[in-house]
This record gives C-alpha cells, sequence and structure tokens, in this order.
C-alpha cells in the first residue's frame, strides 16, 4: 500500500526558493527586477478603545527567513499603519475571521470597518484570510506556549533572541509577555499557525530573525528635533499615499510604465539582488541622521576618485557574480535542519528525481561558498588598496576587514572537506579522509563488516562444500542518507543449497 502525505503547501505569501522549484539564484532570471523584492505574509490584530485603535503587526518574509514586528497606538487617519503597509507591501493579508451575525463590529480581536476599508483600498487585490480566534489567531500566551517547544526557541527564553526577549516580563520563571507586546505577540501566533499549516514553520523560526519595527513617534517633529543630536539613527516617515503620489517605489496598482519611471527604477544600478531589497528600504525609509547622509557622500565621492577607479571597477565585476546569498543560505538551513531529516514529511518522501534534486543540493552549496569566496576576494582587494592609499570609514565598516580570518579559514575547511567537482558531478558529498571523525569510524565499521562477512564466507564453503561464485558490493544514494549492502549469494552443486545474505551497514549522513 502506498501512502501518501502532504509535504509542502504554497501560497504567494509563503514561497521559499528550494531545490524542488528549481529556480534561478545565481544571476538572472528568477533574480531580477520584482523577483529580487520581498513578498510578505501580514498578520494583524486591532484593539478599538472609543476611537483609538492600537495595532498588533507581524510580517514575514519566507523567502529568507525575516520576521518584522510591531505594536503601536494609531491616529484618526491610520497614519502608522498605512505607512508599514506602504513600506513592506504584503501578498498575502490574514485576520481574525469576521462572523456576520455578530452585532459589535469593535469586539476585542475583530477588526473595525475603518481598518478594513484601509486594507480594501491599499491592498484590493491581496488575498486575505480570516482565522478563527484563539484555535488559529492565537493569543500571547498560546504563542510564548508554542516558542518554547523544543522544535522551535526552547524552554530556555534567556536564549531567545533578543526582540523576543524584550517582550517579555523580566525576573520570570516562564516566560509572560509584556502589556505593551500582547497584539504583536498574538499576531506572531497567527503567523506560526498558518506556516504550521504550510508545513515550514520550524524552517522559519529556527532562522532566529525576529526584528522590531519601530512605529512613527509623536516626538518626531522639526520641533522636537532641533539639535542634530536628537536626528541620530532617526528616519523619514514617508506614508502610503506620499510614496505613491511622488512614485518613489512601485506599488500595488502602479503600471508598467509608471513603474520604470519611478525613483526606485531610476537609481536602481545594484548588483545584487539583496542589494535591491536594501535600496527599496532606503527609498522607502530615508536617513534623518545627518552623519549617516555624510559618510555615504564621502563613500561615493571616494569610490569616484581616480585612485579607487581600479577597486570600483574590480568590485562592480566581482558583485555582478554575486549570487542571492540571503535566500541560498535559507536554503542550506531548511535543508541542514535535523527536523527535515527525522519528522518532516520531506524525511518520508520518495523522490522520482532524487538524482536530479541532490546535484541542486549541491550545487546550492557550493554556489554559496562561492558567493563568500566572492566576498574574501573583496576584502582582500580593499585590503591590498589600503596598504597604499588611505580608505573610507563607511566601506571599512561594510568590508568588514575584521572577519578576513574567520572567513578564510571557514573557506578553507569546505575546500579540504571534499572533492567539489566530483560532488557535483555525482550528486553526493564524500567526506575526504580524516576531515569527519563520524564518517570515517562508519567506513572503518564497514570495513570490518566486509573482514568478518569474508571470514564467514570462507567457513560457510568449507561446511556447505560449495563454491562462492559471486561477491557484489553495491551504493545505494536515497535521500540524505547513504545505505551500503553487500549480497553474497552462495551456490552448490544441487540447486537446493542457495543462501543469501544481506549485510546492511550502518546510515551515513552526509
Amino acid at each position: 500500500m502506498l501512502c501518501r502525505e502532504v509535504c509542502r503547501v504554497t501560497t504567494c505569501g509563503t514561497r521559499t526558493y528550494s531545490v524542488l522549484d528549481g529556480c534561478n539564484l545565481y544571476g538572472g532570471g528568477e533574480t531580477d527586477n520584482g523577483e529580487t523584492q520581498s513578498k510578505y505574509l501580514l498578520s494583524i490584530k486591532e484593539v478599538v478603545e472609543g476611537h483609538v485603535s492600537t495595532y498588533g503587526i507581524c510580517f514575514v518574509d519566507t523567502s529568507v527567513g525575516k520576521f518584522f514586528l510591531s505594536e503601536f497606538r494609531d491616529d484618526d487617519y491610520s497614519s502608522t499603519l498605512r505607512t508599514l503597509i506602504a513600506n513592506f507591501t504584503p501578498v498575502q493579508v490574514m485576520m481574525i475571521q469576521f462572523h456576520l451575525y455578530r452585532e459589535v463590529l469593535f469586539e476585542r480581536g475583530h477588526l473595525s470597518t475603518h481598518c478594513k476599508t484601509i486594507l480594501n483600498g491599499m491592498l484590493g487585490t491581496v488575498q486575505k484570510e480570516g482565522l478563527a480566534p484563539k484555535k488559529q489567531f492565537l493569543e500571547a500566551e498560546q504563542t510564548l506556549k508554542l516558542l518554547s517547544d523544543e522544535a522551535y526557541l526552547g524552554a530556555d527564553h534567556k536564549a531567545w533572541p533578543e526582540t523576543l526577549r524584550n517582550m517579555l516580563v523580566e525576573d520570570s520563571v516562564v516566560p509572560k509577555p509584556k502589556l505593551d507586546s500582547m497584539l504583536t505577540l498574538s499576531a506572531l501566533g497567527a503567523v506560526i499557525h498558518y506556516l504550521q499549516k504550510c508545513l515550514i514553520d520550524v524552517d522559519m523560526i529556527t532562522m532566529r530573525d525576529f526584528n522590531k519595527l519601530e512605529p512613527l513617534e509623536e516626538n518626531s517633529s522639526i520641533e522636537a528635533a532641533a539639535k542634530q543630536e536628537e536626528w541620530s539613527n532617526r528616519q523619514m516617515i514617508l506614508d502610503g499615499i506620499t510614496l505613491d503620489n511622488l512614485n518613489l517605489v512601485p506599488g500595488e496598482h502602479t503600471d508598467a510604465q509608471a513603474a520604470s519611471l519611478s525613483l526606485y527604477s531610476t537609481v536602481n544600478k545594484c548588483q545584487t539582488p539583496f542589494g535591491k531589497r536594501l535600496l527599496r528600504q532606503w527609498i522607502c525609509a530615508p536617513t534623518c541622521d545627518v552623519n549617516v547622509v555624510k559618510a555615504r557622500q564621502e563613500a561615493v565621492e571616494w569610490l569616484m576618485s581616480p585612485a579607487a577607479a581600479r577597486f570600483s571597477d574590480k568590485t562592480s565585476e566581482l558583485l555582478r557574480k554575486m549570487p542571492d546569498l540571503e535566500r541560498l543560505l535559507q536554503k542550506i538551513h531548511t535543508l541542514g535542519l535535523k527536523y527535515r531529516a527525522e519528522t518532516h514529511p520531506d524525511s518520508r518522501a520518495v523522490m522520482f528525481e532524487a538524482a536530479t534534486y541532490n546535484k541542486r543540493k549541491i550545487k546550492d552549496l557550493l554556489t554559496t561558498l562561492a558567493g563568500f569566496q566572492t566576498c574574501y576576494d573583496l576584502i582582500l582587494l580593499y585590503d591590498n588598496l589600503r596598504q597604499d592609499q588611505e580608505g573610507c570609514p563607511l566601506i571599512d565598516q561594510c568590508i568588514g576587514l575584521d572577519e578576513k580570518i574567520n572567513l578564510c579559514s571557514h573557506l578553507e575547511h569546505f575546500a579540504k572537506s571534499f572533492n567539489h567537482s566530483v560532488a557535483e558531478k555525482e550528486g553526493m558529498i564524500v567526506p575526504q579522509k580524516g576531515q569527519d571523525e563520524d564518517y570515517d569510524s562508519a567506513c572503518r565499521s564497514l570495513d570490518e563488516a566486509i573482514r568478518q562477512t569474508e571470514i564467514y564466507r570462507k567457513e560457510q564453503e568449507s561446511k556447505l562444500r560449495c563454491k562462492v561464485v559471486a561477491l557484489h558490493v553495491s551504493g545505494l544514494l536515497q535521500s540524505s542518507s547513504c545505505f551500503r549492502l553487500l549480497t553474497l549469494v552462495v551456490e552448490g552443486t544441487d540447486s537446493r543449497w542457495k543462501l543469501l545474505i544481506v549485510l546492511a551497514s550502518r546510515e551515513i549522513m552526509i
């Protein structure tokens, strides 16, 4: 009987780039233009007190495993909500399911008519899904209990990401939410529930990439920030109407011609997919920090100087070959999870094109290593330039000269661990001798098993007075495990004497 089960549910807001997709993350194809931009899944929870709305927001970009969390009290025009939606335009929205028979429209946990009007106006074509309260759209306490599972973040909440720790009551034995984080954690719970439904919840949460979105502050006016120090680390607030009227970035309803004339399309000369995503964030939220502006101006001036001309040309050439490292790292993280190899339905799936998928996994790993090698080449290129002339402070910070030794040691480790060309050709990683003690130990055990089998073969040959005519050793690669089978066929002069011995060695993870 053939067992069938669902291995993955993909929606427009939960798409990841796996080996099954066969998409191109190595330059060109699906990483060009719009495809490089993040596609967010949004969860929103609203509480209305009088005429004031308080929102808990959770965005997640499943292509890189990054969460964005925020909670804020909005004005009568919902300026902050409009700004967040404009800056992080979602492709899928989740909200608590609204029942038509309810008479109270502002009941706790249900979206107000005003909020629904905003979502329908700004995100008219975006898919929206209603979730049942508490069962699907979890409360804050339920979310924290869920995150404490060993498959997610574990019971030791002191080891959780800093963003989540700041939402908990201090000096509490068990994780308890702060009052100003209840709605945010509830929105996060709704996202986790939906990711569970799509069977990618562990993949996303174990990335441990949770970020706090700071809402528009009441004292962010020019009068309150007259001193230069007050502008430190501040960003300009551009709401959705401003972004659309100034045509800064392509919007949800922007046609192709208008999108090509937007500020983003005009200034976008980025060579890497993750650079394009960062540029969009800079345009949507320009910095107000004069020190940051001056540092960027000095960096541009330095790169345009004759002394740095060769460095700029070589850097552009190297960056042009850079793959989408953010998405590749998320893919590799998912493939390396123990949960994926033991518990997830993928571990029980038998792929008809297993050899093709294995080769894609190896190619992803080798492409990522090549990307980090390019980063190391950039560091060396800039370091050599610094020895002859003065560099630029901002580029010093971006290049990260202090990380040169660590990056070099990791690259050398992977270079010595296995033969890259053979692995890419065969779709199978065989560690070099002396690089993986567990693998070497398994190989020694297998050799000992073969030796014992040979001894047993000779004993049976003497006892049964027959001759061994075949001894076959074959390798079988299935999923991510390597099985070696020994088949011993003994045939005597009488056809009744037949003995089949199958020896399966210990499973070796590669």
